[in-house]
């Protein structure tokens, strides 16, 4: 009696998506730098995303949307964004302006399939140097 292949079980998608995450995070440090852009006294603890992931989820993984952050303004955002919105401003310039066009006419909901994750994952990796 023939023997039916084992079957390869892929990992689970959520946990490709944090991976993501978490390489978006070491990327956002590595080319934007592990100082606080807010405050610009503190190290930076947090990445930040300037336009939020759930409201525009397509962006989630874009550079130009992440912003070095320490916890302290990381949490003084949630009642006054002013202050992040304008280190943003400041840092990215004309390519927050070019970013923010795009996302008014492509964002919205997105639900990210295995291969758009394994290139972005495979992307970050390399900005991150691991």
């Amino acid at each position: 009696m023939k023997r039916k292949p084992k079957r390869i079980r892929k990992e689970p998608l959520h946990l490709l998506r944090n991976r993501c995450d978490a390489l978006w995070r070491e990327a956002v440090f590595a080319t934007h730098g592990v100082k606080c852009l807010v405050c610009k006294e503190k190290p930076a603890t947090q990445s930040h995303h300037i336009f939020h992931k759930g409201a525009n989820n397509l962006f989630r993984f874009h550079l130009v949307n992440g912003l070095p952050v320490c916890s302290g303004c990381h949490l003084r955002e949630k009642y006054n964004p002013t202050p992040v919105v304008l280190s943003a401003v400041a840092f990215h310039g004309y390519a927050l302006k070019e970013f923010w066009e795009t996302v008014k006419r492509e964002g919205g909901a997105h639900t990210w399939t295995r291969p758009e994750l394994e290139k972005i994952e495979e992307r970050l990796t390399r900005v991150v140097g691991i």
